[in-house]
């Protein structure tokens, strides 16, 4: 992981690039969190495509479900 995230670095750095959106799939999710966790005046924001939340952050699929289930009457994502 710590050189995929210095790799990004010398990525943005050559092209210029001050802030990005990163988007990532799966475990790249870990990748970027720790992108934005260590350079975080780098990114503007995050996008994650089917990402291992658990890997990602723990409880960070319950937070993100909690809202999602209060709209939807409180029923479980699972289940619909």
């Amino acid at each position: 992981m710590e050189t995929q995230i210095s790799d990004l670095v010398g990525f943005l750095d050559a092209l210029s690039i001050q802030t990005a959106t990163l988007a990532s799939h799966s475990m790249g999710g870990g990748r970027i969190t720790q992108f934005a966790r260590r350079y975080p005046q780098r990114v503007n924001r995050l996008i994650y495509f089917d990402t291992v939340f658990r890997y990602v952050a723990p409880r960070l699929e319950e937070i993100i479900d909690e809202p999602i289930e209060r709209s939807v009457g409180g029923k479980n994502m699972d289940s619909i």
